[in-house]
This record gives structure tokens, sequence and C-alpha cells, in this order.
């Protein structure tokens, strides 16, 4: 069970009326054991995953990044820093690690990293503020950010021009 509360004068204040009923329930005279969440949030993670990684396929010359996946390692890689290892057959491939678990610090650090080369790349970078204000919103589902509904729109556009033997 996960339980989101702070200390507060003293004292755990519970996100949730919800969250801290059942935190009582469960542990009511029980020894519990209180941990830092140092875990990037997933409003970081929505915003890379959603934004982020969006605005540099757009932006980025035509075509280079038709998954975003490759994407994400690349980027990785650029900023996160990657290792040597060797697979099953001894064959030396380059690896990254996952994100699962990173701290707030460390993400935070890669995303920055990540938005500084954007702007040094002068692509247009995404406001988080104003992109965590859109969600905050609860956009009805399919509803694409507006920036970034300009700049897929000019990719396709540009994808369009420059085959234009595609129907």
């Amino acid at each position: 069970m996960q339980a989101h509360a702070k200390i507060q004068d003293k004292k755990l204040s519970f996100e949730t009326e919800y969250g801290e009923a059942l935190f009582y329930q469960k542990f009511s005279g029980k020894s519990v054991t209180i941990t830092d969440n140092d875990e990037a949030s997933a409003n970081l993670h929505r915003f890379y995953r959603g934004a982020v990684l969006y605005y540099i396929k757009y932006q980025h010359a035509s075509g280079s990044w038709k998954n975003l996946k490759d994407l994400h390692i690349a980027l990785k890689k650029e900023f996160a820093g990657s290792y040597w290892t060797k697979d099953l057959h001894g064959n030396q491939i380059e690896t990254v690690d996952s994100f699962t678990g990173i701290s707030k610090r460390k993400f935070r650090k890669f995303l920055d990293k990540v938005l500084n080369w954007m702007s040094e790349q002068h692509f247009e970078v995404c406001d988080s503020e104003a992109y965590h204000k859109w969600i905050d919103s609860a956009p009805p589902a399919g509803e694409e950010y507006p920036p970034l509904r300009r700049l897929r729109e000019t990719y396709e556009m540009r994808e369009k021009a420059s085959k234009p033997w595609r129907i």
C-alpha cells in the first residue's frame, strides 16, 4: 500500500481523506517505516514523454525519428550516459540504464540537459508550466496539446512537400 503524506507541524498530512483512512485502518497499532519519495514524479515523466519527445520529433530533420523509443534511447545515451557490456554471444553492445526508479534530481538534470540542447538547436522548447496547466484542465480524450498540434501539422506539411510522389 502507498499513502502519500507530508509531515507538517510534527503531524502527517495526507493528500486525501480516503488515503488517510486506509492508512490508519491498515497500520493502526503497528510500527511503520516512512521513507522519502525521491523518484521522479509522474508529472515529469508525462511532460517528457507527452511533450518533449514529440517536440523534438516534429522539429528534427524531416523523417529522422519515426520511432519515439529510438529517440528516447538516443537522448538517454547522449544526456544520461551509456556504458558498454557484452551480450550472450560475447559481442560488445552499448546500453543505457532504465529510468524506472530514477531520482527526481537525476531525471530533472537529464530533462534540463535535453531542454538546453533543444534551445541550442534553435528548436521551440515546450513550456512545462503551460503543458501541466493544459493537462490539469482535463482535456477530452484524444485532444492534442495545441502547440504540439501546430508542430505536428507543420511536420506533416514538410513531409508531404519533400515527397511529391506520395498520394
